[in-house]
Order: C-alpha cells, then structure tokens, then sequence
C-alpha cells in the first residue's frame, strides 16, 4: 500500500493504528485504491464494490530502415499517373 500510495510504511501504519492523517495523504490512499476521498472519511458509508484498475502497458517501437532501401516512390507515380 505505502508504494501504491506514494507513502511510507510508517505513514501507513500510523494510519492503521488510528492516527490523524492529512487530507492530501488521504487522497493518495484514494487514488491507490481506486475510490473517492470521502470513501476513507469516518462515518461514510464504505464503496459497494470497489473498482478494479486495468492493468495496461504502453509499448512504442521504432524501425529504423535506411531511406534507399524503403523508397517506393516509382511505385507510388504510377498510382498517380493512371
């Protein structure tokens, strides 16, 4: 949780064992689990189900061909010309 969140282990900790904790702290224990900041206030109703996250993966390539060899402009004239 202190690595989702962005926070120690000694933050989460104290937060368990009843500590005062910031508004801002509170917010990143949102984000990490998926709810509203009012989801984690004392008194307010607990979420029905919790959203589960899509996990995603970003993947970019780049081919790098030397320009003579990938050159199709006589190809390309003849489509223009008919």
């Amino acid at each position: 949780m202190a690595r989702k969140a962005g926070v120690s282990v000694k933050t989460v900790e104290n937060v368990e064992h009843g500590a005062n904790v910031y508004m801002f702290t509170l917010a990143k224990f949102a984000t990490a689990l998926g709810v509203e900041n009012s989801a984690l206030l004392a008194g307010a109703d607990p979420p029905d189900d919790l959203p589960k996250k899509k996990r995603q993966i970003e993947v970019s390539l780049t081919i790098k061909i030397p320009f003579d060899d990938f050159d199709q402009s006589d190809e390309l004239m003849s489509l223009i010309e008919k």
